[in-house]
């Protein structure tokens, strides 16, 4: 009994509430010795009715109502995101009694009365068939001319006396018992309880509203259409919802779940690796625990993990993998590192924790992706023609397709990376690539360099095939023009257990293992995602052109330092700007505000300028060059090897620079006409005077500049002799011979 208080007495109330003050340490204040608690109340009519069934949830609504003349009843918000939502979605009044009393396989509504109770061992079923009041164990009889109403022979098995198959062809709502023994149970088109209990059993529902109960075991579970609630239960399961509003919860072990098409269904996949088929017309799909492929996500997002969805706490580091279909596509990371696969349609990728990626491997266009384009609600956005639509959140990872993408970083840097009780701002526990997410994907370690175990500083960007333009925008990124990220689900041998072996065969989508996965060939245990770095000519229908990919940056090039490094890497850093100091692989050209740079590689490589406005400033490298000049003003360093430098015409060759012409390098002048008076392509002469005598000829003096000595090569082409058509000039003092020239 309560004491006496007066009515405003505010801060009695409060100690009351939380059990202090006059109440604490005593069972009267708080809310105490809760054991369980059933939603529906008010906030939302569950779909699927009460948890407990009808009854019990009339009689909970009931006592609900009286709670509201003074009473409060208070949930803890920090329950929110836990593996306790998807607990009690998967529990029912039924399975409290028979976990608390001797009692099996009882119906779903346990305050109704099933048609029929059948059981695989038949000397467990007890129905009282002629209405005597005694129970038998036998099976009813009637159903059509061909057909019995209850068969236990398989027909897949003729000739032999099945123990464990069980079927009911009748209209009546019953329950379907099993054993631990691999059973086959298949209801008819009634309202059914089934329950396969221990074992590798198959499982199909039928028409009606089914509790289907897979239990322990790898099952394999179907249903023909009805609303149906299906709990796979522990074990490496297979689950076809079918058509109807179906709720799908996978339970412990790794499940492999093909959703229907209809609107409102929902999938909690429970602990373990999962895939899982979704659609846009469903409620809510969870991967929950573990590292889970979804595939198609839902209008009101597709969450990896338990969807911590108000403080976003991303408890569960599942390293998942989602997939759009085209359409509009919402993927909710959570915790870890996961990859989302963009497709045509407008999508919105939320990272939250954990590095993550956005990957376009499958786009049949190249794709605009910018992952600075924040998450906003506007339904008919004005972008480019080959934009992905897609908006970010989140995200530190970007890879294009095989075609000519434009992909734009982020502005993030190391201190927004971290966790966010430490001033970050990417995720509730940082967004930081740990020495566990570098092993994951095949091939990122030798991308990151050797011995690298963390990375934070930037975003890691990479084209694919095709010449693409890439923005790394602030922080220190890595940016690849041929690298691209895939990502595949590996069937691996059956004693594999650890995938650590080679993959069987490797797929793009659940949609191509389906059939033998719903046929038993292959169990859910045997899969497993791959993750892989791959180069340009591994991408599928990859056109081996020579492709030139452009990193951008966003002041002028004397604001920049370049270093070239053994591992044929190039550093560029930004001095002044915030770009800050970006790692390029497999990129021909940088791009400044006032010049564009054609950088070469170790090898014999084939390098243009750009035409463009400013000037060119074109490095060779090493390796055996041939270096095409634009009609801009090239400064062009060949590095070492036997490099040709190419002038196509007058223009492309008139004020360039070459600032290591060294022996074996020579000045390929042949595609310049020597002579526009006279039809085709004439050659130039070299010759040793002091000025021009005539059309075509080539003439080499020496200049001292500001800067040190330089050896000029002139050409004349339209016979006046006092001025040349171009100027070529080569930094130092040189001897020229024919042997340096190709005419």
């Amino acid at each position: 009994m309560l004491r006496p208080v007066a009515p405003l007495d505010e801060q009695d109330r409060l100690d009351f509430l939380n059990a202090t003050g006059a109440y604490a340490g005593g069972t009267l204040g708080g809310l105490n010795n809760v054991d369980l608690w059933i939603g529906g109340l008010a906030e939302e009519t569950m779909p699927f009715g009460g948890m407990l069934g009808s009854t019990f949830n009339f009689v909970f609504e009931v006592q609900m109502e009286q709670l509201q003349s003074g009473d409060r009843f208070y949930y803890l918000q920090r329950l929110d995101g836990l593996h306790l939502f998807g607990e009690m979605e998967n529990n029912s009044f039924a399975a409290m009694i028979m976990r608390n009393t001797d009692a099996t396989h009882l119906p779903s509504d346990v305050f109704s009365t099933p048609g029929l109770i059948l059981e695989t061992d038949i000397t467990k079923q007890f129905n009282d068939l002629d209405g005597d009041g005694v129970l038998e164990s036998t099976d009813p009889v009637g159903g059509g001319l061909l057909t019995q109403l209850v068969i236990r022979n398989d027909p897949s098995t003729p000739g032999n006396t099945d123990t464990h198959y069980l079927r009911y062809t009748g209209g009546d709502h019953v329950v379907l018992g099993g054993t631990d023994a691999n059973n086959t149970l298949i209801a008819g088109i009634g309202d059914d309880t089934l329950f396969g209990d221990g074992g590798a059993d198959k499982l199909e529902g039928g028409f009606g509203n089914d509790i289907i109960n897979g239990g322990d075991g790898d099952d394999i579970i179907t249903d023909a259409g009805g609303d149906d609630n299906i709990k796979a239960g522990s074990g490496n399961d297979v689950v076809h919802a079918g058509p109807g509003l179906d709720l799908v919860l996978g339970g412990a072990g790794q499940d492999f779940v093909f959703l229907g098409t209809d609107e409102g269904s929902e999938v909690f996949a429970g602990e373990g690796n999962d895939f899982i088929y979704g659609n846009k017309n469903a409620e809510r799909i969870l991967g929950n625990e573990g590292n889970d492929w979804i595939e198609t996500g839902t209008f009101d997002g597709a969450p990896g993990d338990n969807f911590d969805e108000i403080f976003a706490q991303d408890g569960i580091d599942g390293h998942d993998v989602f997939l759009g279909d085209g359409g509009f596509d919402e993927f909710i990371g959570e915790g870890g590192d996961d990859i989302m696969v963009g497709s045509a349609g407008r999508g919105k990728m939320v990272g939250m924790s954990g590095f993550d990626w956005a990957t376009y491997k499958d786009n049949l266009i190249g794709v605009n992706a910018n992952l600075s384009i924040p998450i906003i609600f506007d339904e008919a956005p004005v972008l480019p023609a080959n934009a992905a639509l897609d908006e970010f959140e989140s995200m530190e990872g970007l890879s294009g397709t095989r075609f000519n993408d434009v992909l734009t970083g982020t502005e993030d840097v190391a201190a927004d990376r971290a966790p966010l009780a430490q001033g970050g701002t990417t995720g509730f526990r940082g967004s930081v690539l740990t020495a566990e997410g570098i092993a994951l994907i095949q091939g990122l370690q030798a991308l990151l360099g050797a011995g690298v175990t963390e990375f934070n500083g930037g975003d890691l960007i990479l084209g694919g095939d095709g010449s693409d333009v890439i923005t790394g925008l602030a922080g220190d990124d890595i940016i690849d023009g041929d690298r691209w990220l895939d990502v595949q689900i590996g069937v691996f041998a059956s004693d594999d257990t650890q995938h650590t072996g080679t993959p069987l065969s490797l797929h793009d989508s659940m949609t191509s293992l389906a059939a033998a996965m719903f046929n038993g060939t292959i169990n859910p245990g045997q899969l497993s995602i791959v993750r892989t770095i791959r180069n340009s000519d591994d991408q599928p229908d990859s056109d081996g052109i020579a492709d030139v990919d452009t990193a951008v940056f966003s002041g002028a090039v004397a604001n920049y330092a370049l270093a070239f490094n053994p591992d044929g890497t190039v550093t560029v850093t930004d001095n002044t700007g915030t770009d800050g100091t970006d790692t390029l692989w497999n990129i021909e050209q940088l791009r400044f505000s006032d010049t564009s740079v054609a950088v070469g590689t170790a090898a014999a490589d084939t390098l243009n300028g750009t035409a463009g406005a400013g000037s060119d400033l074109i490095l060779g490298l090493g390796g055996d060059d041939t270096i095409t000049a634009s009609t801009a003003l090239n400064v062009i360093e060949g590095g070492a090897g036997n490099d040709t430098f190419r002038f196509e015409s007058s223009a492309a060759a008139d004020g360039d620079t070459i600032l290591d012409f060294e022996p074996g390098d020579k000045l390929d002048l042949s595609g310049i006409d020597a002579d526009e008076a006279l039809a085709g392509n004439q050659s130039f002469t070299l010759t040793s005077g002091p000025a021009f005598t005539a059309t075509a000829q080539l003439l080499v003096s020496y200049e001292t500049r500001t800067d040190g000595d330089y050896t000029v090569v002139s050409g004349n082409i339209d016979g006046n002799n006092t001025n040349a058509e171009f100027e070529v000039s080569l930094k130092g003092t040189h001897t020229l011979n024919n042997g340096h020239f190709n005419f």
